[in-house]
């Protein structure tokens, strides 16, 4: 009986390992499901965070507002000021560098319109606005085709603005916040 015994269990292993060979067989003929390829905000990302670890560029995060817009996050030290700085990265061929300066009082708003517009007028490259919020906003759009992407400039182009700004941003606070 106890020979028996043994025998029932050494073909239940026996058949245990069977199913698991053939389920092991099974799974190899059948076609992994496509990985997802990565959207061109993902890759631009990707790239930025290579280069800045490459070039030990600190005080970055990274965040992922929906599927389609990726952003950098950091600081600028402009005239002794901390400013909000983002690098939007996006399914398109654009990508935006974006400094957010100054919340300006309501009261203060048409005087400081006329000088954001001569800003722009006198930059191109750069656009100031006043988001509906009031905070003054300076944009620099850059645009590169899908495989045209290069960190680097991104990278140089941040230095650009913040010179820009060391140059602009007192006369700036200065008409928004001087008395009339």
């Amino acid at each position: 009986m106890m020979a028996k015994a043994k025998e029932t269990k050494i073909e239940e292993v026996k058949a245990e390992e069977a199913v698991a060979e053939v389920k092991a067989e099974e799974a190899a003929k059948e076609p992994e499901a496509p990985k997802a390829e990565p959207t061109l905000a993902m890759k631009k990302l990707t790239a930025l965070k290579e280069f800045a670890d490459k070039a030990k560029i600190t005080g970055l995060q990274y965040l992922q507002i929906n599927e389609n817009n990726l952003l950098v996050n950091t600081r600028l030290l402009v005239k002794g000021q901390t400013l909000p700085l983002f690098i939007v990265v996006n399914n398109t061929v654009y990508s935006y560098i974006q400094a957010h300066l100054v919340t300006i009082p309501q009261e203060k708003l048409a005087d400081t319109l006329q000088y954001i517009n001569e800003l722009n007028n006198q930059f191109n490259m750069l656009k100031y606005a006043v988001n509906p919020q009031g905070n003054v906003v300076l944009t620099f759009s850059v645009p590169a085709a899908d495989d045209k992407f290069e960190p680097g400039l991104i990278f140089a182009l941040v230095d650009q603005v913040k010179a820009h700004l060391e140059e602009n941003y007192a006369t700036l606070m200065d008409k928004i916040w001087a008395k009339k």
